[in-house]
């Protein structure tokens, strides 16, 4: 597989994990680049809306740590890549009116549908595991879901994003 196949992989499950949430983004696609760029167009605002994304947020060599020191170590000695993705979804903050912000009970809501995003996205993460072909001692030796992270909620959007860890054969090495 490549780093983009693991990536769309990712975004089926994300896809899986949201079919049965009435509340699920309207759009989970692909995000390419340094971070995941949330559009507010003339009609419509994708955080508005829900937009969950995935992200290849970096590929990394790995050697044998102990080889690596060698003298004689060649920078082609790689026999694994790491390829580090980064799932999220972006939510609407609540609106208040002219006359006062959201009440508590409109951020609880929000804080609540954050909370079943972050379940889906680790959702996400099991249901790849368990493709054929891609679970340990197949063509991915592994697979680590990490930590949930809030966006910065300030301006219009909130949600959060996950990074996962996919270690794969280096192919081209």
């Amino acid at each position: 597989m490549t780093p983009f196949e693991i990536a769309d992989a990712f975004r089926a499950c994300l896809v899986t994990a949201f079919e049965e949430d009435e509340g699920a983004p309207a759009e989970i696609c692909h995000r390419p680049g340094g971070e995941a760029p949330l559009s507010f167009g003339l009609s419509q605002d994708e955080c508005c809306s829900g937009l969950a994304w995935v992200r290849i947020a970096g590929i990394d060599p790995v050697q044998d740590p102990l080889g690596f020191e060698e003298p004689g170590a060649s920078p082609c000695d790689v026999f694994r890549k790491r390829v580090t993705l980064e799932l999220g979804v972006a939510r609407c903050n609540p609106f208040g009116t002219a006359a006062k912000g959201p009440d508590c009970g409109a951020w609880t809501e929000l804080a609540l549908r954050m909370d079943l995003d972050a379940s889906a996205m680790r959702r996400a993460v099991c249901c790849f595991s368990q493709l054929p072909n891609v679970g340990p001692g197949e063509q991915i030796p592994g697979v680590r879901g990490g930590a949930w992270e809030p966006l910065e909620a300030s301006g219009l959007c909130a949600g959060g994003i996950m990074t996962v860890a996919v270690w794969m054969e280096c192919s081209e090495c």
